[in-house]
């Protein structure tokens, strides 16, 4: 994944989508009855119980092989930092796991986020790094900002950052975000050490990367909450 070969994002979208706006209201009226698999419960409970004992935390979501967790493990030596990806394969391409204070789980992040919102626990920081842009117009309510666990995913931490190379999902991620009452805005982002394999790639390919970062004050709309 480190050649410089990788195609831009590709989409009939120009700009943000129609149905954004509409879309976000109707997940933050309503309740998200999704069943939460008992793995992302159990993920979350064991790195609850890591994190103990460290000043901040900080979770990486849909970290792939876990390298971009553990350079932040690295960076961070005072955080707590959870990588979780849906793939064991992936997770298991990562043979240097030396960082001590981060621990990688196979789970959901949908889950994971669900089970924070549910339990009123925040993360310090959220890191979506380059998730997958789900580009074809029909796709929308595939992206985090138009899917249903949009507002567990914003009330899960008190500052988040995504890192994308397609342009319009950073625009929508901050629009869906103002939505809900959060300043926000699209800047350009810099690389001088990629963080992850996917970073690198982009990077290497000459693509404009593009960067969302919040703090969650003041706060965003509350959760719906099924009675």
């Amino acid at each position: 994944m480190n050649s410089g070969n990788s195609r831009n994002v590709e989409s009939s979208q120009s700009g943000i989508h129609q149905r954004l706006a509409e879309i976000v209201a109707k997940h933050q009226a309503s309740v998200d009855r999704t069943p939460i698999q008992s793995r992302d419960r159990a993920a979350l409970e064991r790195w609850l119980g890591f994190a103990e004992g460290f000043s901040r935390t900080a979770f990486d979501a849909g970290c792939g092989t876990g390298e971009s967790a553990l350079a932040l493990a690295r960076r961070q030596p005072g955080t707590a930092v959870l990588g979780v990806d849906q793939s064991a394969h992936r997770l298991a391409k990562t043979a240097d796991r030396s960082a001590s204070n981060a621990l990688l789980l196979r789970g959901d992040s949908a889950g994971v986020w669900r089970v924070l919102a549910e339990s009123g626990a925040m993360v310090d920081d959220l890191y979506l790094w380059y998730p997958n842009p789900w580009p074809k117009a029909q796709h929308v309510m595939r992206r985090w900002h138009a899917h249903p666990v949009f507002p567990a995913l914003i009330a899960s931490a008190r500052r988040i950052e995504l890192r994308t190379n397609w342009s319009i999902y950073a625009e929508e991620f901050a629009f869906a975000l103002r939505l809900l009452g959060v300043p926000s805005s699209v800047e350009p982002l810099m690389v001088d050490e990629p963080v992850s394999p996917f970073e690198r790639k982009y990077w290497a390919s000459g693509h404009a990367l593009w960067r969302v970062a919040v703090s969650m004050s003041p706060p965003a709309l509350p959760l719906a909450i099924d009675h």
